[in-house]
């Protein structure tokens, strides 16, 4: 789970409108999205033909887990949703589903496996945003290291087709079941990291 702290963060780090399409390809119980989905219905100020198309067609998440994807899909039928897109499968194999809702920002919790695992996931959530779009992640902070070694041509691989706009360093203690040191990391979709571009 994500702290709603964390969860509200990302909302403003994303600078979330009532116009955007919002993607998590590991949405799990679906803590972003609600979070996201909150924000824009506020946003919305009580237009109830905006709110139904942000419900429908605005936010949408993959999560690959059955017993996860039911509570997913529940935990939105709790917060007066049930409308949302949540897929069903492999986010790598789902993303061309994703793409149809043309997301404009994309949010992760990674799963803290491997950081080549972080990056590929990383790279399959960035794959299915809009050109300029935001992707938002929070990750090892291995991820963030930029050294030979483990998960270097995935480093470089995101550098090369996206511009990385901001690292931010967390507390230990803010997953403290999970034991790792995290950070959060911005993305810019689809635009390549110039050599002199100051994150």
């Amino acid at each position: 789970m994500t702290p709603p702290h964390i969860t509200d963060l990302f909302c403003e780090l994303a600078g979330i409108t009532k116009d955007n399409s919002v993607f998590g390809n590991c949405c799990g119980i679906d803590d972003f999205l609600i979070s996201v989905m909150d924000k824009m219905v506020k946003l919305a100020k009580g237009n109830l033909q905006k709110i139904e198309h942000i419900k429908k067609q605005q936010l949408v998440g993959i999560e690959y887990q059955d017993n996860i994807f039911n509570f997913c899909c529940s935990n939105m039928i709790l917060h007066e949703d049930g409308k949302t897109n949540i897929i069903k499968g492999d986010c790598f194999e789902k993303i061309d589903k994703a793409k149809e809702f043309k997301p404009t920002i994309g949010l992760l919790n990674s799963s803290y496996s491997t950081s080549i695992n972080e990056l590929k996931f990383l790279l399959n959530n960035l794959e299915a945003l809009e050109k300029n779009g935001y992707m938002i992640a929070i990750l090892s902070m291995i991820c963030a290291l930029y050294q030979k070694g483990e998960g270097y041509e995935l480093k470089q691989k995101l550098l090369d087709l996206h511009t990385l706009e901001a690292a931010l360093s967390m507390p230990d203690d803010l997953f403290y079941q999970i034991g790792t040191n995290i950070c959060i990391m911005i993305f810019k979709a689809h635009q390549p990291h110039q050599e002199e571009y100051k994150t």
